[in-house]
């Protein structure tokens, strides 16, 4: 489960302290020792019991700007938002309880609750107001699985537990899983997040708990669109270059993209079938195992469809 961080700081800072404090000690957000260095920090601003409704305010003056450069749900609120010369940003994270409006209006899935889920980052996490979102947490290891859907996760219960008001975490990359629960009522929590390029190559899960599997990968990178802007093109030299990703990209996510797009452009679904059978030996067992669903699922739609 995430790593928590024993502390008994009772000083309040602004945001604007904790900011500086992170650029001027250039926080390396990816190091666990360095976030857990950077923890008190977080645990303070948590102490500041205005300073979120105060900037909310603040911000609401001039609404048709509000949170402009915010590309998360109406759930998050960025505090200091991603800048490319940064290894960091900061939000808070509103939580509503499983009885309250929000919940009822919108659904839990809208809030992440009941989607089991790891992240491919790191990021520090305090109770900031409210009691807090319950979890169940799970551990696995990253690096003896290949990500395929339905594969066996080999995941670990560790405990349920909740993010109390003050409680200070450091969830991390490719290691904690959690099956996050409604909270009681309303809370929000405060982060510190990892901000890297490397991050949307990097693979982000969802999770079958029932059958303890994988169920598929949840984030996104944009190479799926461009391959498909290329080969938009009748050119020969577009596919050539689609088909060299698809065969020696470092990320094989990045080559499943490209050998999806490959297929796409056929004209038949015999035809894509067919260029998905020419990647079935591919090294990467994520790479063969996807190939081979994507093939059954086709197959099955055809014959459906010729029924």
């Amino acid at each position: 489960m995430p790593y928590v961080i024993e502390h008994e700081e009772k000083e309040a800072i602004s945001l604007e302290e904790l900011v500086e404090y992170l650029v001027d000690n250039n926080i390396e957000t990816a190091k666990h020792e360095e976030m857990i260095e950077a923890a008190p920090m977080l645990a303070k601003l948590g102490n500041n019991p205005t300073f979120l409704s105060d900037m909310v305010t603040k911000e609401l003056h001039n609404y048709s700007e509000f949170q402009d450069e915010n590309t998360y749900s109406s759930q998050v609120i960025l505090l200091h938002p991603p800048r490319p010369d940064i290894r960091f940003f900061v939000r808070a994270n509103i939580w509503p309880g499983k009885a309250d409006y929000l919940t009822a209006l919108n659904g839990t899935d809208a809030f992440f609750y009941h989607r089991p889920h790891d992240h491919n980052f790191n990021f520090l996490t305090v109770g900031y107001h409210g009691p807090g979102y319950w979890s169940d947490y799970y551990e696995y290891d990253y690096g003896d699985i290949d990500g395929y859907a339905g594969e066996d996760a080999q995941l670990r219960f560790i405990e349920r537990s909740r993010l109390d008001k003050g409680k200070l975490m450091l969830y991390r990359a490719h290691v904690d899983v959690h099956d996050q629960l409604p909270a009681d009522s309303f809370s929000v929590s405060l982060n510190i997040m990892e901000n890297s390029i490397k991050n949307p190559f990097l693979d982000q899960y969802s999770y079958d708990l029932k059958n303890k599997t994988i169920k598929g990968i949840i984030n996104q990178n944009n190479t799926d669109s461009l391959f498909q802007l290329a080969l938009m093109s009748d050119s020969g030299n577009s596919r050539d270059v689609i088909e060299h990703i698809a065969k020696n990209h470092e990320f094989s996510r990045v080559r499943l993209n490209a050998i999806h797009a490959l297929a796409s452009r056929q004209y038949s679904v015999e035809q894509a079938v067919s260029v998905l059978n020419s990647y079935l030996a591919a090294p990467s067992a994520l790479v063969r195992k996807t190939v081979e669903q994507s093939i059954r699922r086709m197959e099955q739609h055809n014959a459906k469809v010729k029924a």
